[in-house]
């Protein structure tokens, strides 16, 4: 307690050996500092001791004789040895907060805020109110993952009626012309009793019992395929107006914040308010105008907020002319490595604006999918 950190980032393979006190779980620094007799803290629960009237009663009983688990001693009250703290909510906040949100806590989970307050502290909702206080938490929420399980039920494609009878259409809007056209041109097939000839209209029919036949058996693969899937998910819903915490992959990232190392930036951004519902699984959110996404995202990518921040603070925003826009600069080195059973090559990537000790390990065909202008030649090493 009596120096001063600069925490910087280590590489792991540059990590040979933990600190001892990064391992310890019970984190017994922050426990002697602020339960000290002069510390601000411990006079306030005192003082609640005496203005409580219900406490104030206990104490008077304790005096004269034991009540229960309830203990008096070194005037100080106290449950099955834990210091009991009275019913003011701010005070339980500030507990609360000073064991999670602090640099000691560390914002630890539920399971661990728990048995360490638990282990020093008692009142009868202590567990409730922690696990409401880290469930409003805006770092807990932006930096943890989501052990929930996959939410969002499949949504198979109903199985066509007939030829050209059903049309589905991508949600996305705002795609460019292809050849100039916006959709395809319908066409519309003979109907069975409409042919002129007994010949053709057999043949029509035999095609429609073996269309019949088929979606007999699209329907029930189907069905199992649905059942199957929807077993390891689950139903997640939210209405417009929801502010929600938006979780985007690594390589889309860079599109919101720039970050030379993604492991290390906020899992989920946000949070933003939901503007539409598309579709069963799909909501759009109201993104800062100039964020290089579109706003329509599936249910898996969402986590609802509990509670909106007072103040919220969203990622820089880049613009494709910023210059913290990172762009590949050139190619140092090359690698082959091994992706699912097969050989992949990956280059490692000068960025432009940044030093080339910082350089990353990219495959090769992702770079080539994010920068389509980028050519290999005259880039390095990489011929």
């Amino acid at each position: 307690m009596a120096f001063d950190f600069s925490i910087e980032y280590k590489k792991g393979n540059e990590n040979k050996a933990a600190d001892a006190l990064f391992r310890n779980e019970e984190a017994k620094l922050l426990d002697i500092s602020l339960l000290s007799p002069n510390d601000p803290l411990y006079a306030q629960i005192k003082e609640i001791w005496s203005s409580d009237a219900a406490l104030h009663e206990l104490i008077t009983k304790l005096q004269v004789q034991p009540f229960r688990s309830y203990t008096w001693i070194n005037y100080q009250l106290r449950w099955k040895g834990r210091l009991v703290v009275g019913a003011d909510h701010q005070l339980r906040q500030s507990i609360i907060r000073l064991w999670h949100s602090t640099p000691q806590g560390g914002h630890s989970g539920m399971d661990a805020t728990i048995k360490r307050l638990k282990s020093l502290f008692f009142w009868k909702t202590l567990s409730q109110d922690i696990r409401e206080f880290i469930n409003k938490c805006d770092i807990c929420q932006r930096h943890k993952y989501d052990a929930s399980t996959y939410p969002g039920l499949l949504q198979p494609l109903p199985i066509p009626g007939g030829v050209w009878t059903d049309i589905c259409l991508d949600f996305i809007e705002g795609l460019p012309k292809s050849n100039g056209k916006e959709k395809p041109p319908i066409y519309l097939p003979y109907l069975v009793g409409e042919a002129v000839t007994d010949m053709v209209d057999r043949s029509l029919a035999a095609r429609e019992a073996i269309i019949q036949l088929l979606k007999f058996h699209l329907a029930r693969a189907q069905q199992k395929m649905k059942d199957m899937t929807n077993n390891r998910r689950f139903d997640r819903s939210f209405v417009v107006g929801d502010w929600i915490y938006l979780k985007l992959q690594s390589y889309r990232k860079i599109s919101v914040a720039s970050r030379l190392f993604n492991k290390l930036a906020a899992k989920y951004f946000g949070p933003f308010p939901i503007t539409a519902k598309v579709g069963a699984v799909a909501y759009r959110l109201l993104l800062p105008t100039d964020v290089l996404i579109h706003p329509t995202f599936h249910m898996s990518q969402l986590k609802k907020c509990h509670e909106v921040p007072a103040t919220i603070s969203h990622p820089h925003v880049l613009h494709l002319s910023s210059p913290y826009y990172l762009e590949p600069e050139g190619i140092l080195s090359r690698r082959l490595v091994k992706k699912g059973n097969k050989a992949a090559c990956q280059v490692l990537v000068k960025w432009s604006g940044v030093d080339a000790a910082q350089a990353t390990w990219e495959y090769l065909t992702d770079l080539q999918h994010r920068f389509p202008s980028f050519t290999l030649e005259g880039k390095g090493v990489l011929d």
